[in-house]
């Protein structure tokens, strides 16, 4: 995923997104630019978002947005 090295803002809302895609996407290193992350309207808990993707700023170092519900 060399290409996705640069991104800034990744738009997964209105998905079907699981805990587990969620689980997925906080291991994703090459995801490690993101600035912003729209997770809205998905099939994943809250608790999987805060505990995978909002407290894990080694992967994310960038982020400073992230929207979910």
């Amino acid at each position: 995923c060399e290409f996705l090295k640069n991104l800034n803002v990744l738009y997964l809302s209105n998905n079907k997104i699981s805990d587990k895609g969620v689980e997925y996407c906080a291991k994703c290193y090459f995801l490690k630019s993101l600035t912003s992350l729209y997770l809205k309207s998905n099939n994943s808990s809250k608790k999987t978002i805060k505990r995978c993707i909002k407290n894990n700023k080694t992967i994310f170092p960038k982020l400073s947005t992230l929207y979910y519900s």
